[in-house]
Parts: structure tokens; sequence; C-alpha cells
């Protein structure tokens, strides 16, 4: 039942990545897993920007140290930008999961 359950969350949330998100620059991660990131860095990016038009990130820096990758995100957007760390880590259920935090 566990293994469903979990192939199940899989499909729905590979079916809810969007085709291709609007990201610049050289990242670390294939399409469907920047997708997925993109999805959720706008909705983070707009509340804390108070920007309902996030029109871009442009990845800045990208290091990757063994299965680990660590970037800089910069979110455009209502005239302003704010940067981001994303963090790309394996997931213990496969795959990798990723950490979105705004940068002070």
């Amino acid at each position: 039942m566990k293994a469903i359950f979990s192939v199940l969350t899989i499909c729905l949330l590979s079916a809810c990545a969007s085709n291709s998100a609007n990201v610049k620059g050289q990242t670390a991660v294939n399409d469907q897993l920047k997708n997925d990131t993109y999805r959720m860095f706008k909705v983070l990016a707009s509340a804390q920007m108070k920007c309902d038009d996030i029109e871009y990130a442009d990845v800045t820096a990208s290091e990757v140290e063994g299965d680990i990758a660590t970037e800089t995100w910069i979110a455009h957007g209502c005239g302003k930008t704010a940067p981001y760390t994303v963090g790309f880590i394996p997931s213990p259920m496969g795959g990798y999961t990723y950490h979105i935090q705004q940068k002070k």
C-alpha cells in the first residue's frame, strides 16, 4: 500500500509540472526538477516580494558537491529582484528534493 501511495504521489506531482520553466542561466538539474522547483519558486517569491507577476528566475551560481547541488536563483518581477538559495538533495524515496530560501 505504501509503495502504491508513493507511485501515485510521484505521478500526480509529475503531471503538475509545467512544460517549460522560465529559468535563465545554467542549472545543475534536469528539466523536470527545474520545472517543479520553478513552480514553487514563483509562489514563494511572489508572496515574499509582494508581486503577482514573477517573470523569470536567473541562475547566477551553481555548485555541485557529490550528489548535492546549491544554486543562487534571482527572482525578477514587478521591477524588483530578490536572491534565493535553492538546494537540491537526494531523496530517500528516490529522485531529488529541493529547498528554497530567500537570502537576507
